[in-house]
């Protein structure tokens, strides 16, 4: 902190400084005050970043030549976005497939198991968003809702929705008995 109160004239008597590494590589005030940026992408908000190692060459007059060398890690970051279905009929490209790789899925409606089945063709996929789902989530109307439902309601609808059916009423009988016991266990826990 506080080093954007540092006047780069501080430096005026170097050839070159290096001032360590933010993300990406950025001058101060020229090409010899500078960031170097770092070696690996540390998020996937980085994944379109171009890594590099930064070449400096301090001649014996003292003149200085600064040059940025790519670098690849051995497995990038990407991003892949799109509904479940078209990520799940595209063709990947390889070195994609091969990378570490976030998925942002665009789809409004619920997928079953999306991570397992989408790892099928990213095996190194790390990361699952679904934007629509968390944007959902935060509050609003739908919160409200489901803490005025009851357990077993919202588990049967879970259920309908992972299995595409009801409960039988054995299913539903056993679901309520164990949430009875599970909340007399909390309530007796409380006292």
């Amino acid at each position: 902190g506080g080093t954007g109160q540092v006047s780069a004239g501080v430096f005026d008597g170097f050839d070159y400084v290096a001032l360590g590494h933010l993300h990406r590589p950025q001058d101060v005030v020229r090409d010899r005050v500078r960031y170097a940026g770092s070696l690996l992408k540390y998020s996937f908000e980085e994944a379109d970043h171009v890594k590099s190692v930064t070449v400096v060459d301090v001649a014996a007059d003292g003149s200085v030549s600064v040059a940025e060398e790519p670098i690849a890690a051995r497995h990038d970051l990407h991003r892949v976005e799109g509904s479940f279905a078209e990520i799940m009929a595209s063709v990947p490209d390889p070195e994609v497939a091969c990378g570490y790789v976030e998925i942002v899925l665009t789809d409004d409606e619920p997928v079953i198991e999306p991570m397992r089945r989408l790892r099928e063709l990213y095996p190194n996929a790390l990361s699952l968003r679904r934007p629509a789902a968390e944007y959902a989530a935060l509050d609003g109307p739908g919160v409200t809702a489901l803490k005025e439902r009851t357990t077993p309601d919202l588990f049967g609808e879970f259920f309908e929705e992972v299995t595409g059916g009801p409960m039988s009423p054995e299913q539903s009988g056993e679901l309520a008995r164990a949430v009875e016991a599970v909340e007399r266990a909390g309530r007796e826990g409380d006292s």
